[in-house]
């Protein structure tokens, strides 16, 4: 197993910068990249996306946090453990945007899509 895994208390930034983090790499084209629960200095393996940071994590390449729904059965199954740390990661605020101008019967449906509750769930969803 991870040598974190092994730490019985919350896991301070020590802990955490000792180990290699593995991050999905910001995708924004037009904005200046964003660095999100990442410590400097740390040992970063960027991936291009979740899954991919999940199949990592599970091999074990690397920490990092994962939305819980993610990691569910993992955790069910012996697969992955849930770390406590002494500063939690803060909630991400998750924003969808879209070029104006451009409300086609697409974008409606996408609209109509997002008004129903279990959409963020889903999407959120590993698979």
């Amino acid at each position: 197993g991870h040598p974190l895994a092994g730490v019985t208390r919350p896991l301070s930034k020590a802990d955490l910068a000792a180990h290699r983090a593995v991050s999905v790499s910001d995708s924004a084209r037009q904005l200046q990249a964003r660095t999100v629960g990442l410590l400097f200095g740390q040992d970063t393996l960027a991936v291009p996306d979740m899954q991919t940071k999940y199949d990592f994590q599970r091999a074990g390449l690397g920490f990092g946090f994962l939305p819980e729904p993610w990691v569910r059965e993992d955790v069910a199954q012996g697969r992955f453990i849930v770390k406590q740390v002494e500063e939690p990661k803060p909630d991400e605020t998750l924003q969808l945007a879209w070029r104006t101008g451009e409300e086609g019967a697409a974008l409606a449906w996408w609209k109509d899509r997002l008004r129903r509750s279990d959409t963020v769930e889903r999407m959120l969803a590993r698979g």
